[in-house]
């Protein structure tokens, strides 16, 4: 059987009252490396962000 996934994830946004949700993008990397500091990141992969450039590898990937 084919199944045809052409489904395009980098634009899908859930919405609700209280939450949106939206793919990871370069509009986001400011945010991303004020707030994903050690403490937040303590048992995560990657771990906080050194510099900005980390947090733009990561977004591009």
């Amino acid at each position: 059987m084919e199944t045809k996934n052409n489904f395009d994830f980098n634009i899908v946004e859930i919405g609700g009252e209280r939450v949106l949700l939206r793919p990871i993008s370069f509009d986001f990397c400011d945010d991303i490396f004020r707030e994903f500091t050690s403490e937040i990141t303590q048992y995560m992969f990657p771990a906080s962000p050194a510099e900005l450039s980390q947090v733009k590898s990561f977004v591009q990937f």
